[in-house]
């Protein structure tokens, strides 16, 4: 796959979360995939398609460097922006705390804050990027909606090893990107597809 078609792909992902910023119906998302410059492509893109110049003042990013420093002082940073006023801001869309885990784990303070403000009724979201399923506590990840992003063309790859390349070709685009996106497992989003195959 070029890479012009993979970014088409990561687009259509982007217009699919959109929809929640149209509907005013954020969620506390956990995005994450094997591949972390899928995962940060469609979270800026996003990010600056919903918020453009008023990015700053509506998302707070929570990197590597604040997880592993003084949590009291991250959890209090969180706290100040998320009762922060916004109303002299022309955007009146959900606020936005991004916590970029990546390769890294979920601090057992941060989380135990996460647990707490998932219980309360907040004017803020949170989004967790990582790499992997298991960086969050299973607690935290029953209060998200997760949502992967599997790399397009090692999937297609093992796919091609399972079953002839012609039934891939005789799939739309859209039924294609919905087996691949919202699948974890490999074989079972090759199984589907061989399914949908047979349908044709």
């Amino acid at each position: 796959m070029t890479k012009k078609k993979s970014i088409e792909k990561l687009e259509r992902i982007i217009v699919d979360l959109q929809r929640f910023w149209k509907n005013n119906s954020v969620p506390n998302m956990f995005i994450y995939g094997p591949n972390e410059d899928d995962v940060e492509y469609v979270i800026n893109t996003l990010f600056n398609k919903e918020y453009g110049d008023s990015k700053k003042d509506m998302i707070l990013d929570i990197d590597r460097s604040n997880l592993h420093g003084d949590i009291n002082s991250l959890i209090n940073k969180m706290e100040s922006f998320g009762n922060l006023q916004t109303l002299f801001l022309k955007n009146s869309k959900v606020k936005i705390i991004h916590i970029k885990l990546y390769d890294d784990i979920l601090p057992e303070g941060c989380a135990n804050f996460l647990e707490e403000i998932f219980q309360k009724q907040t004017n803020f979201r949170i989004i967790i990027s990582s790499q992997h399923l298991h960086s969050i506590p299973i607690e935290i990840r029953i209060r998200m909606l997760l949502f992967m992003i599997s790399p397009i063309q090692k999937v297609e790859n093992e796919m091609e090893k399972i079953y002839t390349s012609s039934v891939l070709e005789d799939l739309e685009d859209d039924e294609l990107l919905e087996c691949i996106y919202y699948q974890e497992n490999i074989r079972t989003c090759a199984n589907n597809i061989k399914i949908m195959a047979s349908d044709i």
